[in-house]
């Protein structure tokens, strides 16, 4: 029979030895921690690669669509706009555009942003391709400075790019004319430049048109540069003939502006930046062009100033010098007369003074003037017309004197006109033939001739008695010549009185010599006139030439 084991008996098994064991990290979770690498690397190349954010204010978001439109720089693709939402206050538009890595240098307070949008201004054509493709953020990076993320918007495409380079030069014209935005600036029919703008002045007496001439053709551009408005059709009739001229097409639509210049000495360098031309109406026009600076100075006329208009010339020995800015009637503090004032503007540039300050040169030159005997005179320049004009020449004869102001102005003396002076030569020779005691010596002249009357009757009563009786020859003699001489007594008498009245310091000889006097120095003002006609004939139909 078999018996249970006992399992409480003792029985021999091996017994196990438990050791520690050391093992490494697992396999399993380089799997998350590359994973993890891989999207931290992922994270950091986003945002490395990620560009600048910017807002942009405009006052309208006409065109411009989130998401669609596009940030662009010499149509290069630099962006878009993410949003497009009011400001806080409603009064404008913000933009918030995305732009690609690298333009953060761009990014300073002087760059621009404006909507392009197609646009005609006068000669010029832009922004045409935004018709298909849609209007898009301009871009302009300025000329550098502090980084900026916050821009306002340009509500006008600027004038000039960075980009471009040229001198800016403004001009100073009486009336826009026919001149547009973009309307082209020639140099001997070649395009330079292009007008940027045009408004009115401060005071509205002109408008001011700033051209940009392109670089290099700016150097051209210098000092006494003529610049004149081309606009349209130009016809100049003269003795050779009628001649049309047209610069361009271009010009012949939306007008232009042309300009020339001189090539030696100083005058050929460089005009500096912003300097200011006057935009004359022809090219005759700029070349014939008065000079700018002109100081005030008065002179006062007595005689007749009819003829004499505003814009007359001014002339020094036949040279112009000024313009005649306004004609004036004045009350004399001094006398109580009313006199003529012509106010005039002297060109001082053309006189041999120097000019470094207006004020000291004008005071140079009215010193000058009242020393060496610079007189103004009234003269015609136009017989047919009698157009007056101002001549500024040397008199000798005057002594020198001081200058005369009035209210900080220049008074030049005056002399009266070469026309009358001959007038007024007649009128004294004429005053004196009317005092000549015409009566008197009338009166004193059939005097003499009664007497002379009577003596010669008295001598045909006493012949016939000397022929009739031979011998009373003594007695008759004796008679005859008792009667003879009383005749001559009273001839002696006459002729006595007849010599005083025609002696030259008697009434009739000192009058007759003061009026051959007048009577020549009237001849000879008159011989002068004509001696300058003989030499200048055609001064009859055109007057004098001006310079």
């Amino acid at each position: 029979m078999n018996s249970t084991p006992d399992p409480h008996a003792h029985q021999d098994f091996p017994e196990a030895t438990v050791e520690p064991h050391r093992r490494g990290p697992s396999l399993v979770w380089l799997v998350p921690l590359v994973a993890v690498a891989i999207g931290l690397w992922l994270v950091y190349k986003t945002w490395s690669e990620q560009g600048p954010t910017i807002t942009i204010s405009f006052q309208t978001a006409e065109g411009i669509e989130a998401g669609k439109t596009r940030v662009k720089y010499r149509e290069v693709d630099l962006g878009v706009v993410e949003s497009v939402r009011l400001s806080d206050d409603g009064a404008s538009v913000l933009l918030k555009a995305a732009l690609v890595p690298g333009v953060e240098s761009k990014l300073t307070e002087t760059t621009r942003f404006w909507v392009v949008k197609a646009q005609v201004e006068g000669a010029k054509v832009s922004g045409l391709a935004t018709l298909v493709s849609g209007a898009y953020v301009g871009l302009d990076p300025g000329e550098g400075g502090p980084p900026r993320r916050s821009f306002v918007g340009l509500e006008e495409p600027p004038k000039l790019l960075s980009h471009r380079h040229g001198t800016l030069y403004r001009l100073s014209s009486p009336t826009l004319g026919s001149i547009s935005l973009g309307a082209p600036v020639l140099f001997r029919q070649f395009k330079v430049g292009d007008v940027v703008s045009a408004k009115l002045a401060a005071d509205h007496s002109r408008v001011e048109i700033e051209v940009f001439i392109d670089a290099p053709h700016d150097r051209y551009v210098r000092k006494r540069s003529g610049f004149w408005n081309v606009s349209g059709l130009g016809l100049v009739a003269n003795a050779e003939g009628v001649k049309l001229n047209v610069e361009s097409l271009a010009t012949l639509v939306v007008g232009g502006i042309a300009f020339d210049s001189p090539e030696a000495g100083d005058a050929a360098l460089q005009a500096p930046e912003g300097t200011e031309f006057v935009l004359y109406g022809s090219e005759q026009e700029s070349k014939e062009r008065p000079i700018l600076v002109s100081h005030p100075y008065l002179v006062y006329f007595d005689e007749s100033v009819r003829g004499l208009t505003v814009g007359a010339p001014v002339e020094f020995k036949g040279i112009r010098i000024g313009t005649v800015k306004d004609i004036l009637l004045e009350r004399s503090p001094e006398t109580g007369y009313v006199r003529i004032a012509v106010q005039m503007g002297l060109e001082p540039e053309r006189l041999p003074l120097e000019q470094e300050d207006s004020t000291e040169a004008r005071l140079k030159m009215a010193e000058m003037f009242a020393r060496e005997g610079v007189r103004a005179q009234l003269k015609t320049g136009n017989l047919l017309t009698g157009q007056l004009f101002v001549d500024l020449d040397f008199y000798p004869d005057t002594e020198p004197a001081e200058p005369v102001y009035k209210d900080g102005v220049p008074v030049l003396a005056s002399v009266p006109g070469a026309l009358k002076g001959i007038t007024d030569d007649l009128s004294g020779v004429l005053a004196k033939l009317n005092n000549l005691p015409i009566k008197q010596i009338g009166g004193q002249l059939q005097a003499t001739v009664a007497s002379v009357d009577r003596l010669v009757a008295g001598l045909n009563e006493r012949l016939p008695g000397l022929l009739d009786s031979a011998t009373r020859v003594s007695a008759g003699a004796e008679g005859l010549v008792g009667s003879a001489g009383k005749a001559a007594d009273q001839a002696d008498k006459t002729l006595a009185a007849f010599e005083a009245v025609a002696a030259e310091d008697g009434p009739l000889g000192s009058e007759v010599t003061r009026m051959l006097q007048e009577l020549t120095d009237a001849a000879r003002a008159i011989r002068l006139m004509a001696e300058y006609l003989e030499r200048n004939p055609e001064a009859l139909l055109r007057g004098r030439s001006q310079p």
